[in-house]
């Protein structure tokens, strides 16, 4: 089947992410004899230190980090991988003393960072620019510096404590957006301190330890002095709980915490306090089992932890007490192996560090359960310590650094399997350790330090497949990586990235002649990220970031001169559009807690309402649009609609009419009606309700039910109703209904793999889920209990296939991507006859193409792939 490759030579840039190995990978063939290219030689010297770089931080596809020249000291410098774009951002320090930036924080499109200068150390800020680097403020007036600690980021804010003399609060919550700092709220009343400690970022709220005077306690702050508060006294009293280790998972928090009745055990948080719950009691009674989640994992968490009889070893929880449980006891006994360092492979297979007498500190894998945990390695046999670290995710393989008596400290590989790990350069030769340590990682490029033994220690960088010293070398495959197609006419704009452009728009009509950039919105190499893309008629409305301006709303008409900045919607800073959702003539969107109409014209763009909160998916229905939205007059989240003009927009349906939060979120239209889902009064579930679009033709759909559940997420619209998934305590169940009480019924209980649509072939729609004994597959299902089950096992065993991005040819044919283990992630498809195939190995033998089908265009389907010669492309193929 011949597959033509569209922008052979025009596009190039970053390759695209790689996919995870599988359970019994292909071994990686042994890279030492590979030459060693330095990357950067900031220190020329014989015999000299080197550059000595320190850990950074991702920015836009590069990486900004610490290095040191004789002539400038320890400064800011950027790389994007490449020798010619290494370079110094500014020397804020002039000399060779150096400001010795650290605690780099990245807020949105900037690096915040603490350096020393004459001002002393202060908070400063970068966006990988010189003219775009200075200090946020000078604190602390003069040379006496500003002790402060980050605690984290919301979008393009930073968040710190600090002792501000001029605020004269202790050390408490500040924010920034590179510009000016403002208190978000004195915590603890007065002149003492609350002292926030780093915490992280859930959805639009950043949680945190702080003191408030019952102690140190978890709070959260939306940035608003009115939106920072105490989530949960956990340890009552001024007796501190001193939550820490906080891994957020999906929308939970998993975290430590001390309570007097359970010690210092797992808890987990939605961010309410009624959502703040102890997960499990490891060690039973007031003793701790210190737990520390680690790593999210096949739907459950991954944690080390200590019940009190086998040692602080590793764990497994998927939320419950029930579900929590000790998966291996590596270091036999009372003794500890102190699993650490836990990296996802795929979303069943990591690797960790672990000890035992036998071995000492080494390289495990676990898939979850305790037959498939065991050590992977033993790099320096005996009970001698190769002491593995610093994993980095690049590809389908994971580097890392470790200890061998031959070869002194290195950078090593592996893919999961014994036979696919191995040295992957021996940067000193000889029994000379290279002093490798991995820094950070900017797509599949990881960069680390380490010593030749000639130039003292460097920047170089590392891929699966190519070790690259920052050294002016051979052209390496690059990639585009196409993404984001809509279709538009006869033609389909798509985002992808070119090295002197940048990610950007660009227009295709099936053939590479036909190919080409649209408009370099952000002029110059920086990108413009454009998204949501939008068809209005002879126009696509879409958001992007242009300069000063920010994220803000463009149209396109599909020429260069066409496209462009249809409305700054936020003169004061980004807008960030998003849900862009057509109805009748116009595209309705929510940006900074407004509702906004537009028709592709700036005259014809407006906003229709202002200041409300919470705005949720948005539903075309009757040439209106439907929303869940909250004015905050004491509603809560109800249903609203718009029909594009700001007298004909407000509250549509309070479900739960004189309490707060009835949350209605539209759902689909089903049979020339709108369902939505809502709460009832005296409900702590949701109920299905349905609309005429007229509030006589609104109500429940079965008020005499008393079936309750959580929120629900469309998954298909079938021929005769819609299936959607609902959420029951921990479990996910698949209903139906066709808009009525009698044809609204139970399908299954499984757990979506995304929120992704199902695709509908056959009368039968497909998609991929998976239940508590079986991983993500594919499964198919006609509406009914009975035809609804797992379709087809295409990773046989504990691994998943992980199917998705559906696209529907016809009602006869789907494609899809899924992974098995001949053939790596490729191209499958599924006909009307329920026939589940490999479509084509692009990328033949087990290496992925990471095919992922996109739109049909004409007789053409549009996929982008990654093979050998091309890297991460746009494809086209026949259909048929």
């Amino acid at each position: 089947m011949a597959l033509c490759l569209l922008l052979p030579a025009l596009l190039a840039g970053c390759g695209g992410g790689g996919g995870g190995a599988t359970v019994t990978p292909q071994p990686i063939p042994n890279p030492t004899l590979e030459p060693a290219r330095l990357l950067a030689d900031l220190d020329p010297r014989p015999g000299a230190g080197g550059s000595d770089p320190d850990y950074g931080v991702e920015l836009d596809g590069r990486y900004v980090l610490p290095m040191s020249t004789p002539e400038t000291g320890t400064e800011l410098f950027v790389s994007d991988g490449t020798v010619a774009g290494t370079r110094l951002i500014k020397d804020l320090r002039p000399g060779s003393t150096g400001s010795s930036p650290r605690y780099l924080t990245r807020a949105g499109s900037q690096v915040f960072f603490e350096a020393q200068t004459e001002l002393g150390r202060e908070l400063w800020v970068t966006d990988g620019t010189e003219a775009g680097t200075h200090i946020v403020a000078d604190l602390n007036p003069g040379w006496p510096s500003t002790s402060f600690d980050i605690v984290g980021a919301i979008d393009d804010e930073l968040f710190f404590s600090a002792s501000i003399a001029a605020f004269n609060v202790g050390k408490e919550l500040f924010k920034t957006d590179g510009n000016a700092v403002s208190l978000v709220r004195d915590i603890k009343a007065g002149t003492s301190s609350s002292d926030p400690d780093r915490g992280v970022t859930m959805g639009n709220r950043l949680f945190f330890r702080a003191d408030g005077g019952e102690g140190n306690e978890l709070w959260a702050t939306d940035g608003t002095a009115a939106g920072t508060m105490l989530v949960a006294d956990i340890n009552p009293g001024s007796a501190s709980s001193n939550p820490f280790s906080l891994l957020v998972v999906g929308s939970r928090i998993y975290f430590a915490a001390a309570r007097a009745d359970v010690g210092r055990e797992l808890f987990r948080t939605d961010g309410t306090t009624a959502g703040t719950e102890l997960v499990a009691d490891i060690n039973p009674g007031p003793l701790s089992s210190n737990p520390v989640p680690q790593r999210a994992f096949g739907g459950s968490v991954l944690l080390r932890a200590d019940d009190g009889t086998n040692g602080s070893e590793l764990w497994r929880t998927n939320g419950t007490a029930a579900g929590t449980a000790l998966v291996k006891d590596i270091a036999a006994g009372a003794t500890s192996s102190f699993p650490q360092q836990i990296t996802a492979l795929t979303p069943n297979l990591a690797v960790f560090t672990a000890t035992d007498d036998p071995h000492g500190i080494e390289l495990w894998r676990t898939d979850g359960t305790e037959a498939g945990t065991f050590l992977l390695k033993d790099i320096r046999p005996g009970t001698a310590d190769s002491r593995p670290q610093g994993f980095m995710r690049t590809g389908n393989v994971v580097l890392f650094t470790a200890y061998e008596d031959s070869l002194g400290s290195e950078l090593w590989v592996t893919d999961g399997s014994a036979a696919g790990t191995t040295v992957r350069i021996d940067l000193a030769p000889g029994t000379e350790s290279g002093g490798v340590g991995t820094l950070g990682s900017v797509g599949d490029v990881v960069f680390f330090r380490g010593n030749n033994g000639v130039d003292g220690r460097e920047l170089w960088t590392a891929t699966q497949a190519v070790i690259t010293p920052l050294d002016i070398g051979a052209p390496e495959s690059q990639s585009s990586s196409p993404a984001r197609l809509a279709a538009f006419g006869d033609r389909v704009l798509f985002v992808a990235r070119d090295p002197v452009v940048g990610a950007e728009l660009f227009v295709t009509d099936g053939t590479a002649a036909g190919t080409a950039l649209l408009s370099d919105i952000s002029p110059g190499s920086g990108s413009s990220f454009p998204d949501n893309l939008t068809a209005l008629d002879d126009r696509v409305v879409f958001t992007a970031t242009q300069g000063s301006i920010g994220e803000e709303l463009f149209v396109t008409d599909g020429t260069p001169l066409g496209t462009r900045l249809l409305l700054d919607l936020d003169p004061t800073g980004s807008s960030r559009p998003t849900g862009l959702t057509r109805f009748g003539d116009l595209v309705g969107l929510q940006a900074n807690d407004s509702v906004w109409v537009t028709d592709g014209t700036t005259a014809g763009t407006r906003r229709v309402l202002d200041s409300v909160a919470g705005i949720g998916r948005m539903v075309a229905f009757d040439g209106r649009l439907f929303f869940r939205a909250d004015e905050g007059n004491g509603t809560g989240r109800e249903l609203f609609v718009t029909d594009g003009t700001s007298s004909g927009t407000g509250l549509f349906f309070e479900s739960t009419p004189g309490q707060i939060e009835g949350r209605c979120d539209p759902l689909a239209v089903v049979g020339g009606r709108l369902l939505f889902i809502g709460r009832t009064p005296n409900s702590n579930g949701y109920r299905l309700f349905s609309t005429d679009g007229t509030a006589a033709g609104t109500a429940e759909v079965d008020p005499a039910s008393t079936d309750e559940f959580g929120q629900a997420t469309l998954l298909a619209e079938l021929a005769d109703g819609i299936l959607y998934w609902t959420s029951r305590g921990n479990t996910s169940e698949l209903w139906f209904t066709d808009g009525t009480a009698a044809n609204t019924r139970f399908v299954a209980e499984a757990l979506p793999m995304t929120a992704e649509p199902a695709a509908v072939v056959g009368g039968v729609a497909w998609f991929a889920a998976h239940t508590g004994d079986q991983d993500y597959e594919l499964w198919s299902s006609d509406g009914t209990a009975t035809g609804t089950a797992r379709a087809r096992d295409i990773f046989p065993g504990p691994s998943a296939s992980m199917p998705f991005q559906f696209v529907v040819v016809d009602e006869t044919l789907a494609l899809f991507a899924a992974r098995d283990l001949e053939h790596g992630l490729e191209l499958w498809q599924v006909d009307a006859a329920g026939e589940v195939s490999l479509r084509q190995d692009i990328r033949p033998g087990r290496a992925d193409s990471i095919a992922t089908p996109w739109l049909v265009l004409g007789s053409d389907l549009l996929l982008s792939a990654r093979d050998e010669q091309s890297g991460y492309e746009l494809f086209t193929m026949p259909v048929r």
